[in-house]
């Protein structure tokens, strides 16, 4: 027995090297595999608080604009139904409060002003 392990001795200290190499590109392929999800799961997570944030500006400014319909329907100047320009003034506070809540979110996917204005919109209630 003793003779086979020393027959052995010479291949295994050949192999070592190589087994060495085979588990270090395993361990680096898992590593990758494993911060790809991380990733993932980080653009799930802004996603969230950018998606919380785009609902709470919408009922913020959707509250205004109701605030300001009622007073002017008070007042007996107009009717309380929302005007365009109303919708557009909605859009633009709603746009403005995700922007400085959650800049980070808006840079990390890309989102411009225009595309947010977009996403509010079709947030919208009163629309």
């Amino acid at each position: 027995m003793h003779t086979f392990i020393t027959m052995l001795a010479p291949l295994l200290a050949q192999l070592l090297p190589l087994f060495g190499a085979l588990m270090l590109g395993i361990c680096s392929w898992a590593a990758k595999r494993a911060a790809d999800w991380l990733k993932l799961s980080n653009d799930a997570a802004v996603r969230e608080y950018l998606n919380h944030a785009l609902e709470n500006g919408v009922a913020w400014a959707e509250a205004e604009m109701t605030k300001r319909l009622v007073a002017v329907a008070a007042e007996g100047t107009a009717a309380p139904t929302p005007s365009r320009s109303d919708i557009q003034l909605v859009i633009q506070d709603a746009a403005g409060y995700v922007a400085a809540t959650v800049p980070d979110a808006l840079k990390h996917f890309g989102i411009t002003p225009a595309t947010l204005q977009q996403i509010v919109q079709t947030r919208l209630s009163v629309v």
